[in-house]
């Protein structure tokens, strides 16, 4: 450290730059307008102004958002845990092991409630936890019913390819993250996907066993299959989950049944937050409330059901 060897010395040196540093300043109080002492003696430096994002950090801002799963993250770690066991490697404060196989358990605990009628306990998913709420009534009978909000349909590495090209449309800077997303997308279309291909390869980098899973698993085969009722709600100005490619979906898969409801929120965005022109991820940032009309929907729908009397809606339009 090129220290002296007297600690006396070093000390001393230090204190007179100090000094000096301390009347530095202390001449230039008089003419510096951002500090002012108050009656009191007390110190104030006036607030300073922020400085404009430069506009790279916007564009890695974009990027970055593009990268991500057009999902919760929580969905996400869920699904992965479900396909993989990962979950098992990790031991809760309790010391017990949390396992998704244990479903049906959590259900019939809160069917046990004294406050819960325990025929008429729904399943309510958004986004991806839509599109895989058909598959958690599949393995769980005692589910009463689907409500569905923005449920993606089309495959998720399909649907992130076309987000992310959305993206780039709004902003130009996003053009490599769409076509790195769109090679990635192309992996996981490939017959030579396996539990061995690199996460680095694959969309948002989950592993292959995650997507092939994911790339044998129809949702709405799978809601076909249950008798169950369904309210599949859908946001009109939604980018991720679109009337076009993902709704169609459904209404086509689900067009024979009698006991499902769709409904489209024409003014709604992805998270059923109503507004005007076309969406985007800036809406997601400012706090508001969801549709109150969906609120009413959903709570009128699920009023009279349960699985010895509920009957089905006026049927898909």
């Amino acid at each position: 450290m090129k220290l002296p060897g007297e600690a006396g010395e070093h000390l001393a040196a230090r204190a007179a730059l100090l000094d000096g540093t301390y009347r530095e300043v202390a001449a230039r109080l008089p003419t510096n307008t951002q500090i002012r002492f108050d009656d009191d003696g007390r110190l104030h430096l006036a607030a300073l102004k922020p400085e404009a994002e430069p506009a790279s950090l916007v564009r890695l801002r974009v990027a970055v958002r593009a990268m991500l799963p057009a999902v919760d993250l929580p969905e996400v770690l869920l699904e992965v845990f479900s396909w993989t066991g990962a979950d098992r490697a990790f031991t809760s404060i309790a010391g017990g092991e949390a396992r998704l196989a244990d479903l049906h358990v959590t259900i019939a605990a809160l069917r046990a409630q004294p406050a819960v009628d325990p025929g008429r306990v729904f399943v309510v998913g958004h986004s991806m936890g839509g599109k895989v709420a058909p598959r958690v009534a599949a393995a769980e009978p005692s589910v009463a019913g689907l409500v569905i909000l923005a449920g993606d349909a089309e495959p998720m590495h399909r649907a992130a390819v076309r987000v992310a090209r959305h993206l780039a449309s709004l902003d130009p800077g996003a053009g490599e993250v769409a076509k790195l997303i769109a090679r990635q997308a192309a992996v996981v279309d490939s017959p030579d996907l396996s539990p061995s291909t690199p996460a680095a390869e694959l969309p948002f980098g989950l592993p292959g066993s995650y997507w092939l899973d994911l790339r044998g698993y129809d949702p709405v085969a799978a809601a076909a299959a249950l008798d169950r009722p369904m309210l599949i709600l859908q946001g009109g100005r939604d980018y991720q989950v679109t009337v076009e490619d993902d709704l169609a979906r459904w209404r086509a898969g689900l067009a024979h049944r009698p006991d499902v409801t769709i409904r489209v929120y024409d003014a709604d965005d992805h998270l059923f937050f109503p507004g005007a022109g076309p969406s985007t991820p800036a809406e997601y940032e400012v706090a508001q409330h969801v549709d109150a009309a969906v609120v009413a929907d959903v709570a009128g729908w699920l009023a009279p059901r349960g699985r010895s009397g509920g009957g089905g809606g006026p049927g898909c339009p």
